[in-house]
């Protein structure tokens, strides 16, 4: 049968140069390849040293070199660890933890797992108590490292109680780790579980641990002990052997004076350089070259020094010598060379280590390797949080993996700055599990991910055998995992292409000697095709996708081998040197198993053609190579045809890459059960958007918000309703009629109460409303006494006028009647329905249901602006509802205005769930239907919030279409959230990750809303590919609470933030009075916010002038109907200077920094009033309304509160001169106009002289500043909305009829508005963006 003769693969040759270059960074291997070579009668490969693995990533540009590192650590890390100076925070070897390494940190021996807590379960008293682990120890064990010793003569002898933290034994001890040291029975005699060996064998004269020749031999797998009776001390394994800088202590290096970082590689500026351990050592001369102080290559590659837990804590828990690590020291300190499959994870660390791409320097770096030790099974418990100290066991291992790579992501985001600035894409992460790339965290995604397995299908689950890596599979824990942890990974591929790679797996120099690639003499390929590995015929049936059962069943009905010499078998079926028969075939099968395995590294290493055979997976280095000119592709449909196929193969044959991924440009994806009636469809995303009361995919769970009178206690689950009216405890929400539990509302339950739908109605069908019940402020309308006469907390209403026959709950014309403020609903009994408020009002193409828009067939978006691909455009609604004709314009097909802005569909936990959950239609919006649907306007202080997000939905600059984007605006709504949402009933609160699904209440509610916006950023980063582009340079944001930029999270940091408070102080601190808005204090819950949550938004200014702008505050109308800027009669100026707010007499001394404090009790104490006509106090001391005072004096105070005040607005858009007495602090739209033309600036520690400086002000300075006010002040009012400008008109008419001797200024363009110069701001940022 004529079969190739193959010399060699020209093709496969070059694919060698970059697999088996895994070692050409790295001395040793190379030689052990050369010595193969130099060992054999072929012809020598050329050396491949640039060509390698390591290679193959891109060149940028230099960076400059950061100054040296030198920070100091507390107590010199207390003698058992090692400081970095560059953070000048402690590395602890295994046993301690804490700042300075002060804390004991115990991994007991132990029988297992424990219930719940932080603790460990430690070893019990007796060695036949039931329960086993694989660290359960009948002898001394190590609580450091959970490894178990002898307790005998050959025992381990502990250093004396007087020694310094860290002293070795004084007698190591055998050790006593695997199966083959267990006694098989206990102190009484009775069996012990998974115990073999009588303990006689162990224990007696002639044991294990007493006599120097015994009868039975433990194992010796500890890592630096060798020998049968592990009488011989070897070297042990750390990375690049701390090169030869340090002690290695299995795998953690403890680095001579000056040395730090977890291979010793950086030295102290000022230290000298020491002589390499080598010297001693001769051994290590191969891994103790030193670091070369200047990368010698492009890209230049920095490693991170990580925590130990996230590496090397790995290696010293590990129980064997020959896991974790593709190398270890034997007798006499020879390398041996382990087969641990996932040996690259070490080995790229080690040489990148080695490499002269190595960078010491992050800020001249290129690329940035995070070296994470996942693929060890034994991962300590990981928290949600990716932190051991809020983590338990249970749960399958790839739970705590993926958590440990969370929590390696959130400590670079949190303590260097190279994440930040490009939110990871310079990253490099190595997951070499079987199926890794599948289960990694969405937060390190935006990175390059180097994997074994190139998966592309974006719809994957699970195909692993073995159920703890089944990363399909849900775990819930009340304590541990409240929420599930699925959430963590799901929405990215596999594998992505354009960013990833799939790199070879390691192989070791014996496992390649009969390769003729280098060197081996060739030999007759007289296979036509082999396999040899798990055939999976006793594995479960998804195990290889079921292709190996296939493959084997039918090599064996059809015989193969017979037939065509085709070798497929198990381990125990082909007989012959694995490496022999590998460079005996012409074609050698590429297939998975639990996800990837090794064959296509072991088919190009010995010359062997690869045949893959594996769907849309990609092989290493696919995306680099042409694997069409060296490798064979078929389906796994055609593997019945394998023998013909292959047979009918030319030697010069290649097979066609299959179909590549594209994307459609309309989009039309479909959702689940249509959103089961109560959501809307994202056609973009392919995902629900849910009405409050529902969640999950298509809408199908419910998603309750029940009333209740108090905040749980731990849990996922809210608190509920109590049975009892009179039972202790308050919450807003707390309910003594009908709660809806979608929304924590609370309605009658009388003659004029709630009707539930009836059990059969479908899921979009709402109840009739009833009458509402609780007032959003303090409940001023609660039952003052329970069911049986007791006084009820709060309550004060008494039971009888809201129950009793003339009660608001039974009678048509109550005595009694409640505040009618939700959302809906007007009149003195609730009677009358009106329109509810929503953003754009659903552009007329959908039903506002309290601020969720369910939209028409067809029409999708938050505001239901988008239009399904062929799908007609329906008329909207004004037809029949004409109070809608403002907001049923519907977004144009107009090419929109540049900048074009494109505005998220974020969920509606960030914006419309919000006004759904209010309480009260006065807030949460700057606009509200009232009865016969007119419009109000009410007074909310942070209306730019839901104002600003429908301007845009309504803006000619609005564009539909990312790709052709400027900017993107995301709409958050924090400052609804944090009133009235905050604490009114038991949900929803944010966790760490910004999710709504993982954490419980407590804490300020600035930290839920930091949280929530870093929530909005993950998910934008996670489902949009624009985040990740610029890092969020071209997003905006609005924080529109008091000192909101101050809290805003690390994470959107690099974005451009609109906001109100212009404070420029570096170091800054909290000025709030109110306690829940103060984001310097810490919180800390063991389950909630294990390890606080400040270090979210620590290290950034509250406002940066290059990128940020302060806007000003939205006043209505009706709030200016005395400014003679917008047409009313002028007014005499009698006032000097005027302000009127909360002056801070009841408030905390750091109120307003002491400002209204300190000019309150001047103007009293010195008579400004009387004196100097200066009318300065609170709300009650002044009588008249506000709009005429503005429009009367000269000057207005522009003075901080809590953080911003709208003063500053109120003063211009009524003609008066801004007087602004906050330093360091800029105005609204300091950085576009001169401020000093048209206001004053007073120093703080000139507030006494106040009198005197504007009394000082010349009476022609005045009118030029008041003239400069005429010019800029619609710059300040927001206008461009038809509803705005009909509310001015009718004003600025009603003005018209009243007399006037002074001329009223020209009303300039409702364009020109606070909106309008916001943009122009943006099209500036355009150019620096370029």
């Amino acid at each position: 049968m004529p079969y190739f003769k193959i010399s060699a693969l020209a093709t496969a040759s070059v694919l060698l140069g970059v697999a088996a270059g895994f070692g050409a960074f790295f001395p040793l291997f190379t030689q052990h390849i050369r010595q193969i070579s130099e060992g054999s009668s072929g012809v020598r490969p050329e050396d491949a040293r640039r060509s390698d693995a390591v290679s193959t990533v891109g060149v940028m540009g230099d960076k400059s070199i950061q100054e040296a590192w030198n920070a100091s650590c507390l107590l010199n890390c207390n003698g058992v660890g090692v400081c970095n100076a560059q953070l000048g925070v402690c590395a602890c070897q295994a046993g301690w933890k804490g700042a300075g390494c002060m804390e004991k940190d115990k991994r007991p021996c132990s029988n297992r797992w424990r219930d719940a807590g932080a603790e460990p379960a430690v070893q019990p008293s007796s060695w036949s108590a039931p329960g086993w682990l694989a660290s359960r120890c009948p002898g001394i064990c190590d609580e450091d490292t959970a490894m178990c010793f002898c307790n005998g003569t050959y025992g381990r002898r502990l250093a004396p109680s007087s020694s310094p933290p860290g002293a070795e034994p004084l007698q190591e001890g055998r050790p006593m780790i695997l199966d083959n040291c267990w006694p098989s029975k206990g102190e009484d005699g009775e069996s012990v579980d998974h115990g073999m060996i009588e303990p006689e064998l162990l224990f007696g004269s002639q044991g294990w641990c007493e006599t120097e020749q015994p009868a039975h031999k433990c194992a010796c797998v500890l890592d630096g002990l060798a020998g049968t009776l592990c009488e011989v001390r070897t070297e042990q394994i750390c990375p690049a052997q701390c090169q030869g800088y340090g002690e290695c202590r299995r795998g953690f290096c403890k680095c001579h004076p000056g040395y730090w970082g977890h291979d010793c590689a950086n030295l102290r500026p000022g230290c000298p350089e020491l002589p390499s351990a080598a010297a001693e050592k001769p051994w290590l001369a191969p891994w103790s070259q030193g670091v070369m102080r200047q990368p010698e290559l492009r890209p230049r590659i920095y490693v991170y020094d990580l925590p130990p837990i996230f590496n090397s804590r790995m290696l010293e828990y590990r129980s064997l010598k020959t896991v974790c690590t593709y190398r270890t020291f034997a007798e006499d300190n020879y390398t041996q060379w382990p087969d641990w499959v996932y040996r690259s994870e070490p080995a790229l660390h080690e040489m990148l280590l080695h490499s002269a791409h190595r960078t010491l320097d992050p800020e001249q770096a290129d690329f940035f390797y995070v070296p994470v030790y996942t693929s060890w099974a034994d991962t300590p418990w990981f928290g949600p949080a990716g932190q051991t100290s809020d983590g338990g066991p249970g749960g399958p291992r790839v739970m705590h993996a993926a958590r440990m790579l969370h929590g390696a992501q959130q400590w670079l985001a949190q303590t260097h700055p190279y994440w930040n600035r490009s939110e990871g894409r310079d990253h490099i992460w190595l997951l070499s599990h079987d199926e890794a790339g599948c289960w990694a965290p969405n937060s390190i995604w935006p990175s390059h991910i180097l994997t074994h397995w190139g998966r592309l299908d974006k719809d994957h689950t699970s195909n692993t055998a073995y159920d703890a890596d089944n990363y399909s599979m849900e775990f819930e824990d009340w304590e541990w995992a409240p929420g599930g942890w699925t959430s963590l990974i799901q929405g990215h591929p596999c594998y992505d292409p354009s960013k990833d790679l799939v790199i070879p797996a390691f192989k070791s120099p014996p496992e390649m000697e009969n390769s003729p690639m280098l060197g081996a003499a060739e030999r007759e390929r007289w296979l036509l095709a082999f396999f040899r590995g798990d055939m999976g015929q006793h594995r479960a049936q998804q195990y290889s996708r079921g292709i190996r059962q296939q493959l084997h069943a039918l090599a064996i009905s059809h015989d193969w081998f017979g037939n065509y010499n085709i070798s497929v078998g198990g381990y125990n079926e082909t007989t012959g040197p694995y490496s022999e028969l590998l460079a005996s075939a012409v074609f050698c099968l590429v297939l998975p198993g639990d996800g990837w395995s090794s064959q296509a590294a072991d088919a190009i290493l010995h010359g062997c053609i690869p045949v893959v055979i594996m769907d849309n997976v990609h092989t290493p280095f696919e995306t680099v190579l042409d694997w069409t000119r060296f490798s064979v592709r078929i389906p796994e449909a055609n593997i019945t045809q394998l023998p013909e196929m292959l047979r009918g193969i030319q030697e010069e044959h290649g097979h066609v890459l299959q179909q590549q991924l594209h994307k459609s440009p309309a989009w039309n994806r479909s959702c689940s059960h249509n959103c089961n009636g109560v959501g809307v469809c994202n056609a973009q995303l392919g995902i629900c958007a849910c009405q409050a009361g529902w969640k999950g995919v298509g809408c199908l769970e419910k998603d309750k918000r029940p009333c209740s009178n108090r905040w749980r206690d731990a849990g996922t689950e809210p608190a509920v309703q109590p049975s009892s009216w009179s039972a202790p405890g308050w919450l807003a929400s707390r309910c003594p009629g009908i709660c809806d539990e979608d929304t924590a509302m609370c309605f009658c339950n009388g003659t004029y109460g709630r009707k539930r739908a009836p059990l059969t109605s479908t899921p979009e069908m709402k109840p009739s409303s009833g009458r509402h019940k609780r007032k959003p402020r303090p409940p001023s309308f609660d039952i003052a006494t329970g069911e049986h006469g007791e006084s009820v907390q709060h309550g004060n209403v008494e039971p009888e006028l809201l129950f009793g026959h003339r009660g608001w709950c039974e009678a048509k014309r109550p005595a009694h009647k409640c505040a009618c403020t939700l959302d809906g609903l007007a009149g003195d009994t609730c009677e009358e329905r009106t329109e509810q408020t929503c953003a754009a009002q659903c552009q007329g193409h959908g039903e506002c249901r309290r601020g969720f828009c369910k939209c028409h067939p067809g029409y999708w978006g938050h505001d239901c602006a988008n239009l399904l691909p062929d799908h007609p455009q329906l008329p909207g609604v004004s037809a029949t509802r004409p109070w809608l004709s403002a907001w049923s314009q519907a977004t144009s097909q107009h090419t929109p205005l540049r900048p074009r802005v494109y505005v998220y569909d974020l969920p509606p936990i960030y914006n419309s769930r919000m006004l759904e959950y209010r309480s009260s239609k006065g807030v949460c919006t700057y606009r509200n239907f009232e009865q016969d649907n007119s419009t109000s306007w009410p007074t909310w202080q942070y209306r730019a919030e839901p104002l600003l997000h429908e301007m845009l939905l309504q803006s000619q600059h609005r564009t539909l279409d990312p790709d052709e984007a400027d900017f993107f605006y995301v709409p958050v709504y924090t400052s609804c959230f944090m009133w009235p949402i905050y604490g009114w009933a038991d949900a929803p609160w944010f966790g760490p990750s910004g999710h709504t699904d993982d954490v419980g209440p407590g804490g300020p509610r600035v930290m839920h809303a930091a949280r929530m916006l870093h929530g909005a950023q993950q998910w934008l980063s996670q489902s949009h590919p624009y985040w990740n582009r610029s890092n969020g340079r071209d997003h905006v944001w609005l924080l529109s609470h008091d000192e909101a930029g101050c809290w805003a999270p690390n994470s959107i940091w690099h974005s451009h933030i609109l906001t109100h408070w212009g404070r420029m102080d570096a170091s800054h601190k909290s000025n709030t009075a109110y306690a829940a808005d103060n984001y310097t204090e810490e919180f800390v819950h063991p389950e909630w916010a294990p390890g606080g949550w400040t270090s979210l938004i620590h290290g950034h200014p509250c406002y940066d002038p290059t990128k940020d702008l302060v806007i000003p505050a939205f006043k209505s109308p009706e709030e200016m109907k005395n400014s003679p800027m917008l047409g009313s009669p002028e007014r005499e100026r009698w006032l000097l200077a005027f302000f009127r707010g909360d002056m801070g007499q009841h408030r905390e001394a750091w109120y307003s920094r002491g400002i209204r404090q300190e000019l309150h009790a001047l103007a009293l104490e010195r008579f400004w009033f009387s004196r100097y006509n200066i009318s300065l106090g609170g709300y009650d001391e002044t009588d008249a309304p506000y709009s005429e005072l503005l429009a009367s004096a000269v000057f207005c105070l522009v003075l901080p509160g809590d953080g911003w005040s709208s003063r500053a607005a109120d003063a211009i858009l009524h003609g008066c001169i801004p007087v602004v007495i906050m330093d360091d602090v800029h105005a609204s739209f300091e950085t576009i106009f001169d401020w000093s033309q048209f206001s004053l600036r007073i120093a703080e520690a000139d507030i006494a002289r106040l009198p005197e400086i504007l009394g000082g002000i010349r009476p022609t300075r005045r009118r030029e500043m008041q003239q400069q006010l005429r010019k800029v002040w619609h710059h300040f009012r927001y206008s461009n909305l038809p509803v705005i400008r009909s509310a001015s008109n009718k004003l600025m008419e009603s003005s018209s009829l009243q007399p006037s001797s002074l001329k009223r200024p020209d009303a300039p363009p409702f364009e020109q508005d606070a909106l309008q110069t916001i943009l122009q701001w943006l099209q500036g940022r355009m150019r620096v963006h370029k």
